[in-house]
């Protein structure tokens, strides 16, 4: 009985100290990421696909006013022949 105790309490005690360091680095990641990550741009331009092997796609161009995105143009686009690429480099 004394085992199962001592076990219970070191889980416990494991998973307080694992709950404080996630919150933690949670909120040092938080002071480190801008609240809005396009803060200082004047122009967005976004590239949409159906799925990451197409090689088609659309460019959208939007120019900030104000506080908000206007829509500018729109024009089809190509993102090479096999499609968008995910990972390193």
């Amino acid at each position: 009985m004394k085992k199962k105790k001592i076990i219970l309490g070191s889980i416990f005690l494991t998973v307080i100290v694992l709950g404080a360091v996630c919150a933690l680095f949670i909120s040092t990641l938080r002071s480190y990421m801008p609240s809005d990550p396009l803060q200082g741009s004047d122009q967005l331009v976004l590239v949409l696909a159906r799925t990451d092997r197409s090689s088609k796609a659309v460019l959208q161009a939007f120019p900030r006013e104000g506080d908000s995105w206007r829509f500018e143009f729109s024009a089809p686009a190509v993102i090479g022949k096999n499609g968008m690429a995910w990972g390193h480099g």
